[in-house]
């Protein structure tokens, strides 16, 4: 078996790290691997797949000849300046930041729903906000049984998502509050033990902040349904990991039944139902943190209205949302480039 060489820039941030362990799990086929961080990292050790990796800044990578596949992990202000540098070096590119998501000519992935994109030849490709995957992931098995007129979704977002500092900060709180201790917050304007607030990014002119409107955007762009007409809200809140979705889905025409809805999501991949009213067991951060399926629950029709149909989602963001999607790109590439 053919076996690549792989670089991690951001390889010691949170889906740097969970990348890692995937990469151990899903037994990714390496040759060499080079982990790269910013310069405080520089000089350290990883371990990975029983091996010790040390980290380099990026300008001390010497080798980049030798790169099969890169992934960026460390945001949007790294990936703007060394993107376009590693572009002109015959490297598939996985970029996990904002920056090209919406070029019109640049592959936003989730290869269940669109991994044909990949096409096995060096590009650069684009991972999407962990919202719109999750969402995206829901929808497309459905989308199938029948055409949507419009989607309103509000998102339940852990702290993970901002990263380890966010869930640092959020461990502190709680115990100093447990405490009664006064804390100020370092990461967030507010603080987040006992507390949930809107997502703390920028307001654009629509009124909508920038995670809504990535997840409205990004979401029609994986589907290929530029026209979607999506409404989002986002919402910060204090659990760990895992975020959570309430999605409702207003169709067109010939609402399918929930059996025909659940079949249709059992057999997509990547898919859990968990759904039992008499035990009342449903979607939750805790069942699905370090899990990599996308646990969908609390099916229902809209009793008063004819066409619309709720349902409620969890999922480890920085697994399917991050670092889990981007190996799956990674391996997509791989078995399309194999077989070019």
């Amino acid at each position: 078996m053919k076996r690549f060489s792989i670089g991690i820039i951001g390889a010691t941030g949170a889906t740097g790290m969970e990348l890692l362990q995937l990469i151990t799990e899903r037994n990714f086929p390496i040759h060499k691997m080079h982990l790269m961080a910013s310069p405080k990292s520089a000089g350290k050790s990883i371990q990975c797949n029983g091996k010790n990796y040390n980290i380099i800044s990026i300008d001390q990578l010497t080798d980049e000849k030798d790169l099969d596949i890169l992934f960026f992990c460390a945001g949007g202000d790294i990936s703007k300046k060394w993107i376009p540098y590693f572009s002109k070096k015959n490297v598939f590119i996985i970029d996990k930041s904002s920056v090209f998501r919406m070029e019109e000519n640049i592959p936003l992935i989730v290869p269940e729903i669109n991994g044909l994109k990949v096409t096995g030849k060096p590009q650069l490709v684009c991972n999407p906000n962990c919202t719109a995957t999750i969402l995206s992931m829901a929808l497309a098995p459905i989308l199938n049984l029948s055409h949507f007129k419009s989607v309103l979704v509000s998102t339940y977002q852990s702290a993970s998502g901002g990263g380890f500092a966010m869930m640092e900060e959020l461990k502190q709180e709680t115990r100093r509050s447990l405490n009664n201790e006064n804390s100020q917050p370092k990461h967030l304007p507010w603080s987040y033990a006992f507390n949930l607030f809107s997502h703390h990014s920028p307001i654009n002119e629509f009124g909508y902040n920038q995670e809504e409107w990535k997840l409205m955007e990004e979401t029609k762009k994986i589907l290929d349904l530029p026209e979607l007409e999506i409404h989002a809200t986002c919402i910060r809140v204090p659990v760990l990991r895992s975020h959570a979705e309430t999605v409702t889905v207003e169709f067109e025409s010939n609402r399918p039944s929930i059996p025909s809805i659940k079949k249709a999501l059992s057999d997509f991949p990547g898919i859990k139902i968990v759904d039992d009213p008499e035990k009342m067991i449903f979607p939750m951060p805790s069942l699905s943190t370090y899990h990599d399926e996308i646990f969908i629950g609390r099916l229902r029709h809209d009793p008063i209205h004819p066409l619309k149909t709720h349902f409620f989602i969890c999922s480890d963001q920085l697994r399917k949302g991050a670092a889990l999607n981007a190996i799956q790109i990674a391996e997509t590439y791989i078995a399309s480039h194999i077989t070019a």
